[in-house]
């Protein structure tokens, strides 16, 4: 599996299962029909969304994208972490992953210490990107969101490194994500400037 594909991939059925189960029970909330979700997913620009296509995703049938899972928190007006709260039947490590999805993952030492903080794990990567790219956050920002269609670059980068699983004991993981963060940042790095030397420049005088 390329690395664009893994990205835009939810990792496991198992959260794939977590999705449709959350998202049946938030649609049952919001007392929406499957054909109300799929025709809003179809005016935020998923045409391909059906009624069976809510029906197969509730049934953990479908996997959903990322960009599909920021539609269907666009569509619905809550929060991509709704669609991943953690139930009972939800596995350690697909619990981890479910965290990850949504920048809430904080790495723990096994004495239950706290490593690095993912905020301040944000603002380095965000600094680093900014200043390669002689952008600002909101440039950066809206940058993700054309590319991978959400805004959050750092959990772009974390999805690619956890696309590859998780390594069995504390010591290697945190040396293994350590290499895959860099090779991660240095993909996203190169793929952004390509775009911005590749997007269309206005002429000067026009807004």
């Amino acid at each position: 599996m390329s690395v664009d594909r893994a990205t835009r991939e939810t990792t496991t059925p198992e959260l794939d299962r977590l999705v449709g189960r959350n998202l049946r029970k938030l649609r049952e909330e919001l007392d929406l029909s499957q054909t109300d979700i799929a025709e809003g997913m179809a005016a935020a620009g998923f045409p391909a969304w059906r009624k069976a296509t809510v029906a197969d995703v509730e049934r953990g049938a479908r996997k959903v994208t990322l960009d599909e899972l920021a539609g269907l928190a666009d569509v619905t007006e809550h929060k991509l972490e709704r669609f991943l709260v953690p139930d009972a039947d939800l596995s350690a490590d697909a619990a981890r992953r479910a965290k990850v999805l949504t920048g809430k993952v904080k790495p723990q030492t096994p004495d239950g210490r706290g490593d690095v903080s993912v905020e301040r794990d944000k603002e380095k990567l965000e600094s680093f990107l900014t200043g390669e790219l002689g952008l600002d956050v909101d440039e950066l920002s809206k940058l993700c969101r054309e590319m991978y269609g959400h805004p959050d670059v750092w959990l772009e980068r974390e999805r690619r490194v956890t696309a590859q699983g998780f390594p069995e004991s504390y010591e290697r993981e945190r040396h293994e994500f350590r290499a895959r963060r860099g090779h991660a940042t240095r993909a996203m790095l190169a793929e952004m400037r390509d775009r911005i030397q590749t997007k269309p420049t206005k002429p000067r005088g026009t807004k």
